[in-house]
């Protein structure tokens, strides 16, 4: 295979991640809490490190060629955890974070984490997530017993007048913490050298839900310019094609 069609290779293959990440942000762009997904891209040469010529042949199930060709390789996929708007629902129920941080949600025998706040009240009046998983408290799961509870800004969790328990929240530092996407709006965390801490200078907005952070016309014009640029790359290499068969055809007839 030549070198320019390999390059070609490589960056419509890197298009069809883009285009993924695009259409999955815009699927979701009225998900409540959702936090839109990017990628970042890097031009290398194969031949640069043993390193870069292994993600290249991992990437692209290709043996790297040795030469001096610049390839588009793909290095992260990353969660942008900027807020979304925040809007009134007046459910008492529903709360909004505004800041940084996470609620946290008890599945099975493990915590994981999550922006989404639309939440309600099982059988047995514990707050859970719309998929009947707890959220915890600083005593554990939370129970409502009295219909009017308020939540206040700090968390404090007040039933018929009294303080019952305290909502716990938890923030990672850094831009990209590191949180891995695994569906239903939620977090689990991968790395266990990073401890959760509480956020600072958060405040819970009780009856208020937090919007995806999606950007719905500017994620569309990019997935327009994406999939142009990705017909384009696909009409390169059906001419690649074409001109491999007739070379073939004309060496036959030598």
């Amino acid at each position: 295979m030549s070198e320019s069609l390999f390059a070609t290779v490589s960056g419509c293959q890197s298009l069809e991640a883009n285009l993924e990440i695009l259409a999955n942000n815009l699927a979701n762009a009225q998900t409540t809490g959702f936090k839109r997904d990017n990628l970042t891209f890097e031009s290398m040469l194969p031949r640069d490190t043993d390193q870069h010529q292994e993600s290249f042949e991992k990437l692209f199930s290709l043996k790297a060629p040795i030469d001096d060709t610049v390839y588009n390789s793909l290095i992260t996929k990353y969660t942008d955890h900027t807020p979304g708007p925040i809007k009134a629902t007046n459910v008492k129920t529903d709360l909004a974070l505004e800041g940084r941080g996470f609620f946290k949600v008890k599945v099975g025998d493990e915590i994981q984490y999550t922006r989404d706040g639309s939440l309600t009240l099982d059988a047995k009046g514990m707050l859970v997530t719309r998929e009947g998983h707890p959220v915890l408290g600083r005593s554990g799961e939370i129970r409502i017993t009295d219909p009017d509870f308020i939540l206040a800004e700090n968390g404090e969790v007040l039933q018929h007048g009294k303080p019952t328990d305290m909502l716990e929240l938890a923030d990672f530092p850094g831009e990209h913490p590191p949180l891995l996407k695994i569906g239903a709006n939620r977090f689990v965390l991968t790395n266990e050298e990073v401890r959760a801490q509480a956020p600072k200078e958060t405040r819970i907005l009780q009856g208020r839900l937090e919007g995806s952070n999606v950007q719905t016309a500017r994620s569309m014009t990019e997935l327009i310019a994406v999939s142009r640029l990705y017909e384009a790359y696909n009409r390169t290499l059906q001419n690649y094609d074409k001109i491999n068969s007739r070379a073939v055809v004309q060496i036959a007839k030598v």
